[in-house]
């Protein structure tokens, strides 16, 4: 039997285990500590010290909701020609806030308006600390840098931000109708240049730069005063001002503001840090203000405006069944174009010689003889007007002599109407009496302001001696009756008003509400009316018959064969009366000629007034001879676009009641 061997292993040998090292764990225990001090220190560095201006980064890491400026309505005549449209214009804006905070900007360009804006108690000047400092400079370089980019003086950049109107985050204008040089260099550099962005923004344009400018008046910034006025602020919310805004100044411009204004629109992006716009989000298109319809014939405004060649003047041309204007001129004018950039000196003086911004149609005059449409009514109405008068070229008013145009001799009514004789209104006015007159010139509208829906309308003057009292505190003597019985003295009109009165006699004494815009439209739809600007009746004259059949005999007169002959026009009756109104200067009248046309076989479509103003010594205007052929000039061209008649109608009597 075999033995089984069993052999026991030697035992493995134990290797010795490395020496742990205490130079490596103070190593590593050294590196932690300094990654530990550095990782602190970076979050204090970006938490505490940093930390407001990475605070604002990130809150600019989001959506910048812009909005954009909407175009304003246009303007076009009764036939649909345009008088005034839009244009594209680039703008540079600074935003607020977006890099630096208004606060900030106003303490670098008018450190004094901080504390203006709020008392604060005095107290002791301390230096500033290196944060301030630091933040100082830094908003002193972007404003370098913004002035320099824009190609602006950096005082006037100043005075922009300044000057800032409407609210605390709303965008400043700081350069307007730039070049598109200009436009890409700032495209190319937008994303060195936060704040500043580069609008297209719409502004008037005019096809004829001096056509109807005292009508279609201008528009130029909303100021802070503007912002603050109830109507203003009672704007809808998509279509309030803003500072930069473009608001109606002037004309219809301004009195339908609410309504050429148009919607605005908006644009989201999203931006980083930087402000920079990185990706567009949504966007709401701004739509046009709603579209004038104008009564205004723009070819019979043009031959008005012509005719009057630049002298100071006025001429108003309506529609005596309707109250619709067909012509509104007022000279000397101006380019209406610049309102639409920044005025150089040179652009006010244009604008301020000759008075060319008053609107001459709707400031007061002394009527002169044209006031004798009134005397002449009044005396017919009371029946206080005399058969007859002996003109020796004067009549003495207690030691006053009043004087006559001429010497008429005997003179029945009617020839003293068509030669202005003022010897016979003399004594008219004495029979006839100051509240009759008085009564009568208020029945035509005058004294008070015909509701033209234009700004600025004078209502002009009619005196009496309970006027006299009341009003200038003083006494009424006869000189004064006189004086208003030939539209002379206190007697203060409008071309306006006059022209309503011409218009009056010859619709038969129907008083209509003068007008410009005929009707409002969308400016998507022109079929959908937003405003239908219906003839409005103010009232009647209260004339019998008898008596209007008498005067506007006497006012056709006038034309053919008085002081109005040279409006005469062959197969159109037109009926008028001259004036010649003294300014108080030596070798100074106005001019005037007041009239109505129509053609054989139907009504009055037409009344017109022409002033020509005496603004220097030697216009001694005569207004049958200067200011008629005006009339008979805007007469041929309106009826030479109007429909001919096509129903007989009974004309004007002459003076023996036969008609031609």
């Amino acid at each position: 039997m075999s033995r089984r061997r069993y052999f026991t292993p030697l035992p493995t040998p134990i290797q010795p285990s490395e020496e742990i090292s205490m130079g490596r764990i103070l190593l590593v225990a050294v590196v932690l500590t300094v990654f530990y001090f550095v990782l602190a220190g970076r979050l204090w560095l970006l938490q505490i010290v940093r930390g407001d201006d990475y605070r604002d980064k990130a809150l600019l890491n989001r959506s910048q909701r812009v909005q954009t400026t909407a175009p304003r309505g246009i303007i076009v005549d009764r036939k649909g020609q345009p008088l005034v449209t839009n244009a594209p214009q680039f703008a540079v804006y600074l935003y607020p806030d977006e890099v630096f905070s208004l606060a900030a900007l106003l303490k670098i360009v008018d450190p004094e308006k901080i504390d203006k804006t709020k008392p604060v108690k005095p107290k002791k000047p301390r230096l500033p600390t290196p944060k301030e400092r630091e933040a100082t400079r830094r908003v002193q370089q972007y404003l370098d840098r913004v002035a320099e980019l824009v190609e602006i003086p950096r005082p006037e950049l100043n005075e922009k931000i300044r000057t800032k109107r409407g609210g605390k985050n709303d965008l400043i204008p700081i350069r307007e109708n730039i070049d598109r040089r200009l436009m890409a260099r700032l495209y190319e550099r937008q994303d060195d240049l936060p704040g500043i962005s580069v609008q297209v923004i719409p502004i008037r344009s005019y096809p004829h730069l001096k056509r109807a400018t005292h009508i279609l008046g201008y528009t130029g910034p909303v100021s802070v005063e503007e912002l603050k006025y109830p109507s203003i602020m009672a704007y809808p919310l998509d279509k309030k001002y803003r500072g930069g805004d473009w608001i109606g100044k002037q004309g219809l411009e301004k009195e339908y503001d609410q309504y050429l204004r148009g919607t605005l629109g908006y644009e989201a992006f999203e931006v980083d840090g930087r402000g920079r716009r990185r990706k567009e989000l949504t966007k709401e298109p701004a739509k046009s203000g709603a579209n004038l319809v104008l009564s205004l014939d723009a070819q019979v405004q043009e031959v008005a405006e012509k005719a009057l060649a630049g002298r100071p003047g006025a001429v108003v041309a309506l529609d005596p069944r309707s109250g619709r204007i067909l012509a509104l001129a007022s000279a000397p004018t101006y380019d209406l174009t610049l309102w639409t950039h920044p005025r150089t000196n040179a652009d006010v003086a244009q604008m301020q010689e000759g008075g060319a911004e008053l609107n001459r149609a709707t400031s007061k005059y002394p009527p002169g003889s044209t006031f004798k449409i009134i005397t002449m009514t009044a005396g017919l109405a009371s029946h206080r007007l005399p058969s007859g008068a002996n003109c020796p070229g004067y009549i003495m008013v207690g030691k006053k002599k009043k004087k006559c145009m001429g010497s008429h001799g005997g003179i029945d009514s009617l020839s003293a109407f068509a030669q202005s004789c003022n010897v016979f209104f003399f004594q008219a006015g004495f029979q006839i009496g100051d509240e009759v007159l008085s009564d009568w010139a208020h029945r035509f509208g005058l004294g008070s302001k015909t509701g033209i829906d234009l700004p600025s309308e004078k209502q002009g003057t009619v005196p009496s001696k309970k006027w006299a009292r009341e009003k200038k505190n003083q006494g009424w003597w006869r000189g004064n009756l006189a004086d208003m019985a030939i539209g002379q003295g206190f007697d203060e009109a409008t071309p306006l008003q006059m022209a309503v009165v011409a218009a009056t006699v010859g619709n038969g004494g129907t008083i209509w509400k003068p007008k410009l815009v005929e009707k409002i439209v969308d400016s998507d739809d022109p079929n959908k009316v937003l405003f239908d600007n219906k003839p409005e009746r103010v009232g009647e004259l209260g004339l019998d018959q008898s008596s209007l059949r008498q005067l506007q005999t006497a006012m056709r007169a006038v034309v053919e064969r008085g002081t109005g002959k040279a409006a005469d026009i062959p197969g159109i009756l037109v009926a008028g009366k001259s004036g010649t109104a003294e300014t108080g200067f030596a070798g100074k009248a106005h001019g005037w000629f007041t009239c109505y046309a129509t053609r054989p076989g139907e009504e009055s479509r037409i009344a017109v007034c022409v002033l020509l103003e005496a603004t220097k010594p030697g216009d001694n205007f005569h207004g049958g001879g200067v200011c008629a052929p005006i009339a008979r000039a805007v007469i041929e061209a309106y009826y030479k676009g109007a429909t001919p008649p096509t129903t007989k109608e009974e004309e004007l009597p002459t003076r023996r009641g036969r008609r031609r």
